[in-house]
């Protein structure tokens, strides 16, 4: 708003400069200088309106993220199931793409803090994608394994139903799967490292940015 009211004032000056320029029979050359002056301001003002409409668009799309981050690491920290596991999802990398707007936004501590939350959200949901890869994999292994066990039942055998009956269940028990030590060391270092920053003034700030109020 202060950059219209600013513009409005200059244009209605260089207005009243060109009429007087007009009336007084000012060179054209003078009056030249005063067009280019201008254009170049409104040029200036064009590049300002563009740069500040991209970094309110890019601060609501930041302040979203976090929010739903949070919201994600909230879920699983209460309910460790795979179904909250399903919101911890790494879409677009949005903060990488426009955290050079906010240089001059936050101060190098409030931008610290806004980049090491991102940092620690991306190891968490790379480290989701590769348990779920893992899983899918020991999936398949699993169920090879006990096709395999069912096959080589003997059919004619009394108990045949109940063994196959209990070789099944153990196939359908979840239990029965390797879970690598390594993912589950990093999923516990990031959860803990990803502690809510959306009480803090570097969110308050991104919040003024983005002209949102969520109170």
């Amino acid at each position: 708003m202060k950059i219209l009211r600013l513009t409005a004032y200059y244009l209605a000056l260089f207005g009243v400069l060109f009429t007087l320029f007009e009336f007084c029979k000012v060179p054209g050359d003078r009056v030249a200088g005063v067009v280019t002056a201008a254009v170049g301001y409104i040029a200036l003002l064009v590049y300002a309106l563009g740069r500040s409409n991209e970094l309110e668009s890019a601060a609501k799309i930041i302040v979203l993220d976090i929010r739903n981050a949070e919201s994600a690491v909230e879920g699983v920290k209460t309910h460790d199931t795979p179904q909250s596991w399903f919101k911890v999802i790494w879409p677009d990398n949005t903060w990488a793409k426009y955290k050079h707007l906010f240089v001059g936004e936050l101060n190098p501590d409030e931008f610290r803090l806004v980049d090491q939350f991102f940092h620690n959200w991306a190891g968490l949901a790379r480290t989701r994608e590769d348990a779920f890869s893992f899983k899918a994999q020991a999936l398949v292994a699993k169920a090879a394994a006990g096709s395999n066990m069912l096959v080589q039942l003997d059919r004619n055998a009394p108990d045949f139903k109940q063994r196959h009956s209990d070789v099944a269940k153990r196939i359908d028990d979840d239990d029965w799967l390797f879970q690598p030590a390594d993912i589950i060391m990093r999923s516990q270092i990031f959860l803990k490292a990803l502690d809510p920053i959306s009480g803090t003034v570097a969110f308050s700030k991104l919040l003024k940015i983005a002209r949102l109020d969520l109170s």
